[in-house]
């Protein structure tokens, strides 16, 4: 799960997640994966919150991740 950097050299992070039901191609931006990016490096699972996009039947779909906690963290 390592990252990689945009043209302009700011870190990012392309994951894929599976949820035992569909495979998501998880996009973190420079900005999401400044704020978040050091939860990833955890165990999981996640929740995970974004804009949601599939473009073809038989593609994963892909999510522009904006926010993100493991579940154990969250107030039960």
């Amino acid at each position: 799960c390592n990252s990689t950097t945009t043209k302009n050299g700011d870190r990012m992070k392309f994951l894929t997640l599976d949820d035992s039901t569909s495979l998501y191609n998880t996009i973190f931006w420079p900005k999401p994966y400044k704020r978040f990016g050091d939860i990833l490096y955890g165990v999981g699972p996640f929740v995970i919150k974004g804009i949601v996009t599939k473009e073809y039947d038989n593609s994963p779909a892909m999510i522009e991740a904006g926010w993100v906690r493991r579940l154990a963290e969250l107030p039960s």
